[in-house]
């Protein structure tokens, strides 16, 4: 009803013809009335038991309906008025009781920390292997035993704030650019994620530009989503999504998934289907491809200007806080791992759609920045799933290598082909 009453005075009274026509279809007489009474009444204790608040009607209450002057239209007319009047009188109690989910997105890429890195945080990540690791060992090498874990992370501390406060003032001053310019792109993060669900209305289709930044907090906004869902829900979720990418040569297709629930081994829907990709993603993959064909894909790739140039951009600067992952979630590139998927002809013979890249949720690849990509970009097709990406560690901790098993082959780093330019926060892959 409250839908109703949102939609105008036309659809308030459509409402209301098809309430009314309902209601006197279903009971045309006061008998019909009875009998439905006294269904529901049983219906409901055999249910849940005895209610107090609920007494049985007799069919003395409607004994009036034998009485030689009664009139059934009035009967009619009256008994619509007892129904409006229920509406209006429980519809906003019904509304009040439908579970809302709140859900939060946070500007922040999945897996940050809230809070922005400090300047002497943002020097450590981007200098500790050139500037600081060598004055940690020596400061290691001085205790004469191995150090404790205590020990270890108080050296690493000390000696990155020694080294941070004499480095000189044009390392600062870079510090200081790149902590404001991590800010900025922050701010533009919590403005798209706020104008991709408020103006959903406003336009039929967006500018390859927008198209871009929307795209780019996706993941926010589904981990946002399905979290929220799984809480209240007490269910899992898989969301298969994909369409022609901006950010690619010709606006080729890009497929992602995204998952909320862990099964007993701490694997999401994806890593503990073992043919996920074969099963799910090329099927879905060729489907986008009948949604949209070549021309709307190219269209989606717009022209040449300053403006698309410059999303490409913005969108490569909103990932430049973002710290090394393990095990394909985000690294600093933009878009998830990438595989070529083999073309799927169909049943009758038809030509296959050309080969798209899959991205399924791990591990991010690179993008294509202003310019064309660079053909080494595609990797081989195989399972990315498999895929073990070990970020930087400080002095004195280790990291085990992922030992394949007998008769697996180990698909090259997905960051192999990624140009230096596209890692601003200096990491290579």
């Amino acid at each position: 009803m409250t839908k109703a009453q949102d939609g105008g005075q036309k659809a308030l009274s459509a409402f209301w013809v098809g309430i009314h026509t309902r209601v006197e279809l279903g009971w045309p007489t006061p008998a019909d009335e009875l009998k439905a009474e006294q269904e529901a009444h049983a219906a409901a204790v055999s249910a849940k038991g005895k209610r107090k608040t609920w007494r049985p009607v007799s069919a003395e209450a409607y004994a009036f309906a034998d009485a030689p002057s009664f009139d059934l239209a009035k009967w009619k007319k009256d008994r619509r008025q007892r129904v409006s009047r229920w509406f209006y009188n429980t519809s906003g109690t019904e509304e009040k009781k439908k579970a809302e989910i709140k859900v939060e997105l946070n500007p922040v890429p999945p897996g940050q920390p809230s809070r922005a890195l400090t300047k002497q945080q943002l020097y450590s990540k981007r200098y500790y292997k050139k500037r600081v690791k060598k004055k940690v060992r020596a400061e290691f090498a001085k205790l004469g035993h191995p150090p404790t874990a205590g020990e270890r992370i108080s050296i690493i501390h000390r000696v990155t704030e020694e080294c941070w406060k004499n480095e000189t003032p044009e390392t600062k001053a870079e510090i200081e650019e790149l902590e404001k310019q991590i800010l900025e792109e922050r701010e533009k993060r919590k403005e798209v994620l706020a104008n991709v669900l408020l103006d959903a209305m406003e336009r039929d289709e967006e500018s390859p530009e927008t198209y871009i930044r929307n795209i780019e907090v996706l993941k926010e906004i589904f981990n946002g989503v399905l979290s929220a869902l799984a809480k209240k829900t007490g269910w899992s979720f898989t969301v298969l999504c994909g369409g022609p990418d901006p950010m690619k040569n010709d606006g080729e297709i890009r497929t992602v998934s995204y998952h909320e629930g862990r099964n007993v081994h701490g694997l999401t829907f994806n890593k503990a289907h073992p043919t996920f990709h074969d099963t799910y993603i090329k099927p879905f993959s060729a489907f986008l491809h009948m949604i949209y064909p070549e021309d709307v894909r190219r269209a989606r790739d717009g022209e040449a200007s300053d403006e698309l140039d410059e999303a490409r951009e913005e969108v490569l600067g909103m990932n430049l806080d973002e710290p090394h992952e393990e095990d394909g979630s985000s690294t600093s590139k933009r878009h998830p791992g990438e595989t070529p998927i083999p073309a799927v002809a169909d049943a009758g013979g038809a030509p296959a759609p050309p080969p798209v890249r899959d991205v399924g949720t791990p591990p991010e690849a690179p993008i294509r920045p202003p310019g064309p990509s660079p053909a080494s970009a595609l990797a081989s097709p195989q399972d990315v799933s498999q895929t073990r990406i070990v970020s930087p560690v400080p002095e004195g901790t280790s990291t085990v290598p992922t030992v394949p098993e007998a008769g697996t082959t180990v698909p090259p780093h997905p960051h192999s082909a990624i140009p230096t330019h596209c890692c601003p926060n200096g990491a290579s892959g």
